[in-house]
């Protein structure tokens, strides 16, 4: 399985996705860079001051795009 991370915030953010991906990694999940290839998106974020809670609210909504079902006509 694809995952994507998107890690906002403090170092400290960083340091628990790096983890994260490590762990994911070992059980056999490939990490990659594009969000478009992975079926999982993470974004691991915090929201203790007003801009960071709209900081994540703009990213999962534009990553949300990504994982929109696609309707096929035929």
């Amino acid at each position: 399985m694809n995952v994507h991370f998107v890690s906002l915030g403090c170092a400290r953010n960083q340091v628990d996705s790096e983890t994260m991906m490590g762990r994911l990694q070992s059980a056999g999940w490939v990490i990659t860079q594009e969000p478009a290839d992975a079926e999982v998106i993470v974004v691991n974020t915090c929201s203790f001051i007003e801009p960071a809670v709209d900081e994540s609210i703009d990213t999962i909504l534009a990553l949300a795009n990504y994982k929109k079902p696609v309707c096929v006509e035929g």
